[in-house]
């Protein structure tokens, strides 16, 4: 009579467990992305002198990135215009690309 109550809670942590890994490992992905996309996507852009200052892989959409990106790298640039600027990559992780953003 009592044991169903007993695996019901643990049914329920082991749920609440599951999902909670799998939440950390879906935003994870972020860790497979290189920089040098980022450094690419701003040199393609016209952007010189990169250098990638910081690297945030853990919920990027919270940081100004759309939910499809993967990380977010913040660097510092030269514009096309001769400009030092401060500018943010957000890039997906397979086959998503990189957006710039200022």
């Amino acid at each position: 009579m009592i044991a169903p109550y007993l695996t019901g809670g643990n049914d329920m942590r082991y749920a609440f467990f599951v999902v909670l890994a799998a939440m950390i490992l879906s935003q994870s992905t972020g860790l497979f992305v290189d920089e040098s996309v980022a450094r690419e996507a701003l040199e393609n852009q016209g952007f010189t002198k990169v250098t990638v200052t910081e690297r945030i892989w853990f919920f990027p959409s919270l940081r100004g990135c759309g939910s499809g990106d993967a990380a977010r790298f913040n660097a510092t640039a030269t514009n096309p215009i001769g400009k030092p600027v401060q500018v943010y990559v957000c890039s997906g992780w397979l086959f998503k690309g990189s957006t710039v953003r200022s």
